[in-house]
């Protein structure tokens, strides 16, 4: 081999590692967009997901919840539920009212003008009477009823089952939303939350959530499907 022969292989070995590298280079960079863009893409899938599983809670939430129906009617429309019903059930037609013919016009005669009477003296403002405080309820007996329910603390109660109220306050309204839901219980012939999960294929967890209470409302409307009292006329406030 002659030294011109060993140049041109020489240049032409070089050419093909330079080839190489630049393919390599290349290539490599083409690979890291690749993976670059599929990251991007499972972030998007993810968020997709996780959009999708919200979709699906706030459509249950509106098939199952009435609360949340209320809250967003309320939040969306501005809407306020009647205290003398269920918000549930819509209101009695009005019957149509007669129409009645007006009667003949009558002119009266002149009369001559009576005398004007003295005006009277103004009568003196009454006093307002002073507004005392409503009495509070006993912490005990509020904390008794909640516990009946399966909660441990008044914020906890009032986030699950008082629409957002979570003060942690053992005020008069907890009192009373207790209680409704212990006389919900009591009217169907239960003495404990888990004992009605138990009878009603619902989680025994002895916790009176939503699920647990629309349970128990569905059971009452069947039972008296034309009460006008009681239960779900409270619920309706």
């Amino acid at each position: 081999m002659s030294v011109r022969e060993a140049i041109l292989m020489s240049c032409l070995v070089v050419l093909g590692v330079v080839n190489y590298r630049e393919r390599s280079a290349d290539n490599r960079s083409r690979l890291a967009a690749l993976l670059r863009r599929e990251e991007a893409i499972a972030r998007e899938v993810a968020a997709l997901h996780h959009r999708g599983r919200a979709l699906r809670r706030e459509a249950d939430a509106l098939a199952h919840d009435r609360y949340y129906v209320e809250r967003v009617a309320r939040a969306d429309l501005g809407w306020r539920p009647s205290p003398f019903r269920d918000p549930g059930i819509a209101p009695p037609l009005e019957p149509p009212t007669a129409i009645v013919q007006a009667p003949p016009p009558v002119f009266p005669q002149p009369v001559a003008p009576a005398p004007r009477p003295p005006a009277p003296s103004p009568a003196p403002a009454p006093t307002p009477a002073p507004v005392l405080p409503a009495p509070r309820p006993d912490p005990a007996i509020v904390q008794q009823a909640i516990a009946a329910l399966g909660y441990e603390s008044a914020e906890h109660f009032q986030s699950k089952m008082m629409g957002g109220r979570s003060l942690g306050q053992l005020d008069t309204p907890t009192l009373a939303r207790a209680q409704q839901l212990n006389a919900l219980l009591r009217q169907l012939g239960y003495n404990s939350v888990k004992s009605f999960q138990q009878r009603n294929r619902l989680t025994a967890d002895g916790i009176m959530g939503r699920r647990t209470e629309q349970r128990a409302l569905d059971l009452l409307r069947r039972r008296a499907p034309r009460r006008s009292r009681g239960y779900l006329a409270d619920s309706g406030r």
